[in-house]
């Protein structure tokens, strides 16, 4: 394996013919993973390998860890959580009440509101999906990426479910306007010996809801969780005693609003590093052997509750403080 294409030093080339004019003005140190791997020649870098392609991470879950992390999460009283399915009976479905606070839901709205554009099922435009996305990253949604309520959120997303910030993919900001929905879908589409692993979780925030519609489906539970603003929805893509196999019964679909604007922001969990290997140049082709691979962490990681026990409006104060 290669990792992030470092060449033995016999293949050391440049694959840009602007590379050296790219180093001399120092390249090299301010965009290394781009550079070092694609300008070996030009930054000295050959047979360099990005750490954030090799695949030496640890997993974010063991086997048996998706039960035992919802099981914990109902336990604690600060997340307000509704179980709406479980095992044995069915995969786990699970809302939290009050998850967010009107105004970062303000903050994932305004900020992304000029660059909505038609959805993508898959990469395609598809009439599967009518509605509107915008993604909250680094060149396209600088402020977004970058707020301090939204990084407060993510936060939060960590510390419930025990997977890294860094193993989660952007967050996708939609728009459904009356009528536009998404058809039943299942959201785990990674390979597991990929980079960055399975997609364990969907965790999808309602930012605004609809004056009527506008739920989310589960056909094969026969269950419908109704858009409530500030409440989040989480569920996991595969299952809990093979991490590698998706479990089918979380397909589900996005019903149309039928008056009003819905919003929500949608969050895929991987396995291993998403955000590492997707902003570092990586050959996102490359596949990793399981021997590779760090030990997984330990079941019960998670990161420290931001502002202890959740309070949306003494979170709003302290992020709000951060900023200035």
């Amino acid at each position: 394996m290669r990792g992030g294409g470092g060449r033995p030093a016999s293949e050391c080339a440049d694959s840009d013919k602007r590379c050296a004019e790219w180093a001399g003005v120092g390249e090299c140190n301010k965009n290394p993973g781009f550079m070092r791997s694609q300008c070996q020649h030009s930054c000295g870098s050959c047979g360099w390998v990005n750490p954030h392609c090799a695949g030496h991470v640890a997993a974010a879950k063991q086997t048996g860890g998706i039960d035992a992390m919802f099981e914990a999460a109902a336990k604690r009283p600060e997340l307000r959580a509704t179980v709406h399915s479980r095992p044995p009976h069915g995969p786990w479905v699970m809302t939290f009440d009050r998850f967010i606070s009107e105004a970062e839901a303000d903050a994932f709205i305004d900020t992304t509101a000029d660059h909505f554009e038609r959805s993508l099922a898959g990469d395609v435009v598809s009439p599967v999906r009518t509605s509107k996305q915008a993604w909250c990253q680094p060149g396209l949604s600088d402020a977004c990426y970058r707020h301090p309520l939204i990084r407060r959120v993510h936060e939060r997303v960590v510390n419930v479910t025990g997977v890294p910030a860094e193993n989660a993919e952007f967050y996708q900001v939609l728009k459904y306007e009356p009528g536009q929905f998404y058809r039943q879908h299942h959201d785990q589409n990674a390979a597991a010996n990929s980079l960055m692993g399975v997609r364990l979780f969907t965790f999808f925030i309602y930012l605004r809801a609809p004056e009527g519609g506008g739920g989310t489906r589960f056909p094969k539970l026969n269950i419908t969780i109704e858009p409530v603003a500030g409440s989040a929805l989480l569920w996991p893509n595969v299952k809990n005693g093979d991490l590698g196999a998706s479990d089918m019964r979380t397909d589900h679909e996005a019903l149309p609003p039928l008056a009003g604007l819905k919003y929500a922001a949608n969050l895929w969990l991987h396995q291993f590093d998403f955000r590492g290997p997707n902003t570092h140049g990586c050959d996102l082709r490359v596949t990793i052997n399981p021997a590779e691979r760090a030990p997984p962490l330990p079941p019960n990681w998670s990161s420290p509750w931001p502002g202890g026990a959740y309070d949306s409006e003494e979170a709003e104060a302290e992020a709000e403080a951060e900023a200035e």
